[in-house]
């Protein structure tokens, strides 16, 4: 949207996110429904000479668990590209382990969808 009277251009798609979170509803419903950021944060362990990463040992998700993750991703890329980029560090962090995809990288996404949740127009 422009305003010529100001001089500023929006960016905005209205109702995108509603839809998104429409067609995602089970995850969504399954997990928390608000969160602040769009990613899981985990803290530093100051005073550890080593900091370890964190090893997914959760169990793996099912063929139509993982499409519905995958379509997930490209959605919210789409908006995140286009509109909002506070989604793009958790989305890129998500599509890089597509590989294999476990019941952890699912609750990345619903944390990814209930930021959605908060902020539709950000």
């Amino acid at each position: 949207m422009f305003d010529y009277i100001a001089r500023t251009a929006t960016l905005c798609m209205p109702g995108y996110m509603d839809k998104v979170l429409l067609r995602f509803y089970r995850l969504l419903s399954t997990g928390k429904s608000q969160a602040a950021s769009p990613s899981i944060y985990t803290p530093p362990a100051y005073g550890q000479s080593t900091q370890f990463t964190h090893i997914d040992d959760t169990a793996v998700l099912s063929p139509a668990d993982k499409l519905e993750i995958q379509e997930l991703v490209g959605c919210v890329l789409y908006y995140a590209r286009a509109v909002d980029p506070t989604f793009l560090p958790s989305v890129n962090q998500i599509s890089s382990i597509q590989a294999t995809l476990t019941k952890h990288v699912q609750v990345m996404g619903q944390r990814l969808l209930a930021y959605g949740a908060v902020y539709p127009n950000n």
